[in-house]
């Protein structure tokens, strides 16, 4: 038929197809290959020589206590700081967006709007130079630390969040909030009862997508920790050694079950949010 779509015939349904095991494939066969190297004999990870549970055994085993508790402790570490500065990016990325929502006429938006998406064009090693700099060097000094990274990571990662929140905010239609300030509700409780109701997905999405870019950001937080390092800071001194390649695949396994918890979290709070919104 000439009016039928190329994506329901069956060349169509079979290229969607290809398409969709090829990205798969892009995807989790790098890391199907890091998780088999991490069981491999061979110092150097290919080729395969044999099955060993030594990689585990020296990264999180009980006997080595020196061993277990950096690793842990850096997954620790990396947990906190990413729940802080999702917490705190998607509360100040929600407050920016509904203040640009309400505005009647905000003077000069485009160049607040690059203002705030300017930390994602510094490049990582640059910017965590100069937090380090502006804390050993600024008015108000202070030492290595993971309140630095809390800091840095907090203004790097911000724009990522209002990229979230911004456009979804937006699109509620004024005429809505326009109406809840007819019917008498404050800032504060359109903000509670009308806008974060309907951009919740946003919201979870923010929250962690900005968790997981902490979590995994290994180079500003390397200018910034001293004795507790992060996670990624973790993992890359380990990969120095000469059996590099298999214990960080083991290492890097832990990481692994916070990806997965994630994606188990963002799923359900899509389906419940789904299911707030069904029509009843």
């Amino acid at each position: 038929m000439a009016g039928s779509s190329v994506a329901v015939s069956r060349g169509g349904r079979r290229a969607l197809t290809l398409y969709f095991a090829c990205f798969l494939a892009f995807l989790y066969v790098p890391l199907a290959l890091m998780f088999g190297i991490s069981f491999g004999r061979n110092f150097s990870g290919l080729p395969w020589t044999g099955f060993t549970l030594d990689r585990y055994r020296a990264a999180y085993s009980t006997d080595e206590l020196a061993a277990q508790s950096s690793v842990w402790r850096a997954i620790f570490n990396s947990v906190w700081i990413g729940l802080i500065v999702a917490t705190v990016d998607t509360t100040l990325a929600l407050l920016f967006a509904y203040g640009m929502a309400r505005g009647q006429r905000v003077i000069a938006r485009p160049a607040i709007l690059a203002l705030c998406v300017a930390p994602l064009a510094a490049p990582p090693a640059a910017y965590g130079a100069a937090v380090l700099v502006l804390a050993r060097r600024g008015p108000f000094t202070t030492d290595f630390g993971l309140h630095l990274v809390v800091l840095a990571h907090t203004i790097l990662f911000l724009p990522i969040a209002i990229l979230f929140l911004l456009p979804r905010v937006a699109a509620i239609g004024r005429e809505i909030l326009e109406t809840a300030e007819d019917l008498g509700a404050r800032n504060r409780q359109t903000l509670r009862k009308v806008v974060i109701p309907m951009v919740r997905p946003a919201l979870v999405a923010a929250f962690m997508t900005t968790f997981l870019f902490s979590f995994n950001e290994p180079v500003v937080a390397g200018w910034l920790v001293d004795r507790q390092i992060t996670y990624p800071v973790y993992l890359f001194s380990v990969g120095r050694g000469s059996a590099g390649g298999p214990l960080v695949s083991a290492v890097a396994t832990a990481g692994y079950a916070v990806v997965v918890v994630a994606i188990v979290v963002l799923q359900l709070g899509a389906r419940r949010t789904n299911r707030q919104g069904a029509p009843t």
